[in-house]
């Protein structure tokens, strides 16, 4: 498999990885198969509270307001 240049990996091996369930391909410089089932095996067990980091600064509302003093 041919990677654009900024994908090229150091050396000449690279390990393929793919998840059936996500549907997903990962390339990695080293094997890695059952680390990511195991993680979204977790993430399928646990319970996530609807307000989970609800109450996060990030979250806020922006204010819109004019700080080049431009609105004249």
């Amino acid at each position: 498999m041919r990677l654009p240049a900024e994908f090229r990996f150091a050396g000449d091996k690279v390990f393929a990885t793919r998840d059936d369930e996500p549907r997903e391909v990962a390339l990695s410089s080293r094997p890695g198969a059952p680390t990511w089932r195991l993680f979204y095996e977790l993430m399928e067990s646990v319970t996530i509270p609807a307000d989970f980091m609800a109450a996060r600064p990030m979250n806020a509302v922006l204010i819109d307001r004019d700080v080049f003093g431009t609105d004249v």
